[in-house]
């Protein structure tokens, strides 16, 4: 415990600190130090701005399972999915056959088995928002299952960067305990002041949706996310018994031109709930772009905090769909004025409507 006392001085910076973000900010997303210093993963790690008490369940997130995925070339994405053996109630034939993806701390947050401050808990919740799966055109489309899948085994006070429990390294968590963003920074993004989750879009039959906390004007960036190249073909499901081409549900939730190989798959909070407006009087409220900050030239930062690189850009798709340790930050702005409780709207696409 000695190792984590402070001078006087520093843990009064901390608590003003605290005190001046708690009101604005309760998470943050930033480039991650612990990634850095104990060659674990790349790019950004995930701060909480206010105090966690122990036992806090986190939010709930999406639950998108992939079966038969085939990962023996080791794609990028191969990294960003945990196993799915706990899950025995969504298993077709062998446990071993089932991966599952979710967005937020589970892909963003470094993890370790050795004094996290995160501890993994197991309960799925099942919502079909009351779609018919012979009536709907929605079913289908998007995940009915959800669960909050960290607990706060601690503590943890405000500018700790959040590890969760996991059995692919041993680094000790606690080592990082006192490991602060800096709130000047500019590379740190908030991701709960603008936006919030909800459990039922204002569109029936679609799941849950992403609504305005506060009034946000034209033009601003309201949502950030990391985002993961996929090859479309790495989607798809081998199956000698059926004569339709299979997809895994995780095609919904990727970004793309018809008929490119490539795709985008981002993996930050509340982005993946964002939903197609559908028709009027819906109308899109929001965009996505690729991250335009200067900053995110990398050319100041460590390497394994690098979390934006353009250069993919220039790139073949199957080239990026090979590239490890890199990817691409999707900006949600704003083309309107939105008002405060208004749902967020994305436009999908024609290929979507069809």
């Amino acid at each position: 415990q000695q190792a984590f006392l402070l001078p006087p001085l520093l843990l009064l910076f901390i608590s003003v600190n605290a005190q001046e973000k708690e009101e604005s900010c309760g998470l943050w997303l930033a480039p991650s130090h612990i990634k850095e210093r104990e060659d674990h993963g790349y790019g950004l790690g995930m701060y909480t701005g206010r105090r966690i008490v122990k036992g806090t369940d986190m939010s709930s997130e999406l639950f998108l399972p992939l079966f038969d995925f085939n990962d023996t070339e080791h794609p990028p994405l191969r990294e960003y999915l945990w196993s799915g053996e706990a899950y025995k109630q969504l298993v077709l034939e062998v446990y071993g056959n089932l991966l599952f993806f979710s967005p937020g701390l589970s892909a963003i947050a470094p993890c370790t088995s050795n004094n996290f401050n995160l501890e993994r808990v197991d309960g799925l919740t099942f919502d079909n928002s009351g779609v018919h799966r012979s009536k709907d055109p929605t079913t289908g489309s998007f995940t009915y299952h959800h669960q909050p899948m960290f607990r706060a085994v601690r503590d943890i006070e405000p500018g700790e960067e959040l590890t969760v429990q996991c059995d692919d390294d041993d680094f000790d968590g606690g080592d990082h305990t006192r490991t602060l963003f800096d709130p000047k920074d500019d590379k740190v993004t908030c991701l709960d002041d603008k936006l919030e989750e909800r459990e039922q879009s204002n569109i029936p039959g679609v799941g849950r949706g992403v609504f305005a906390k506060k009034n946000l004007e034209k033009g601003a960036v309201v949502l950030s996310s990391p985002a993961v190249p996929v090859h479309r073909k790495l989607l798809h499901i081998m199956s000698e018994s059926a004569s339709n081409l299979l997809v895994q549900l995780l095609i919904n939730y990727c970004y793309g031109r018809p008929g490119s190989d490539l795709l985008w798959f981002p993996y930050g909070p509340l982005i993946n709930s964002i939903n197609h407006y559908g028709s009027s009087p819906n109308t899109p409220n929001v965009k996505i772009q690729w991250h335009a900050d200067p900053i995110a030239s990398n050319e100041d930062l460590a390497r394994r905090k690098q979390y934006h690189h353009p250069e993919l850009l220039d790139y073949t798709p199957e080239r990026v769909a090979r590239t490890h340790g890199k990817g691409l930050v999707m900006d949600v702005v704003a083309i309107r004025d939105i008002k405060e409780g208004e749902e967020i709207y994305l436009d999908y696409g024609k290929s979507w409507t069809e």
